[in-house]
């Protein structure tokens, strides 16, 4: 005896698993973040200072919502032992977490939701491309696609058009701006005083471990560093920068290299391969 085909389910019976599922939440973090860096960004421009503080802490509410629940999802209870601590310190998502709550707390510093805000965007456009819109519209990959079906595929075939047209250069530009326009603002407010010294040197453990972890941010250490030498070093140097000045930057340029070889070298773990 055959079995009839079953009915296509209800919409609110398609949607009730999707909204249940902690995958939900984490999208609408990212949600969060991108529709509330769109109104900070307009407050800061055309709004009050007080409007633009609003919706600059609603950014960092939805990153930790995201972030936490990734992290969560990940690791469950924290263990505390050597190989879980490990695999901890080398994730980028936890530290991620970490700076979306040490930002939360601080002053705010406009640059540094760029990088949220970019990566936001594009798992906003993935999760609805991916999930949401077949969830809503089942017939979306079907040959015969209703009225709706067929406006979803359009609507998902511009959405996979924009993230590869898109993506890669979003991800270089962010790893210039967490280097040079999150590190170069941090210094500068600590060397003012406006922001915490502290705050700064965590910054840069974070950029330690993007450095082993992101090609594109490595990329962007090359160029500073080839910018730099051309232009502070002999022979390319402009022979009016005092030679105090090369030794200087000679000093600080391989104490940055030497506090991150310690994790750059280090050889990936080996129950990575297991």
């Amino acid at each position: 005896m055959s079995s009839r085909p079953q009915p296509p389910a209800s919409l609110v019976e398609r949607i009730k698993p999707l909204v249940m599922n902690p995958r939900f939440a984490w999208w609408i973090g990212h949600c969060i973040v991108t529709i509330s860096t769109f109104f900070y960004f307009y407050n800061k421009v055309f709004g009050s200072a007080a409007s633009a503080q609003s919706w600059y802490s609603k950014i960092y509410i939805g990153v930790l919502i995201s972030y936490g629940i990734t992290v969560w999802k990940t690791y469950g209870v924290p263990q505390f032992n050597s190989a879980f601590l490990q695999r901890v310190f080398m994730d980028d998502n936890v530290h991620y977490m970490l700076m979306g709550l040490l930002w939360y707390i601080s002053p705010s510093l406009f640059v540094t939701v760029i990088p949220f805000a970019v990566y936001s965007l594009f798992h906003v456009i993935d999760f609805a491309r991916v999930t949401l819109l077949p969830t809503i519209f089942p017939d979306i990959n079907s040959t015969t696609r209703s009225a709706g079906g067929s406006q979803a595929a359009n609507l998902a075939k511009g959405m996979k058009h924009f993230k590869d047209t898109y993506y890669d250069a979003a991800m270089k530009n962010v790893a210039k701006v967490e280097v040079i326009g999150v590190m170069g603002l941090q210094l500068l407010g600590a060397i003012t005083f406006q922001l915490s010294p502290i705050g700064t040197l965590f910054y840069a453990n974070f950029l330690r471990i993007r450095y082993h972890l992101s090609p594109h941010v490595r990329q962007t250490f090359a160029e500073v560093r080839g910018f730099l030498d051309k232009h502070l070093l002999p022979p390319t140097a402009n022979p009016k920068i005092p030679a105090m000045v090369s030794k200087v930057y000679t000093f600080a340029r391989d104490g940055i290299i030497s506090y991150g070889q310690p994790i750059v070298r280090q050889p990936e773990p080996q129950a990575a391969s297991q």
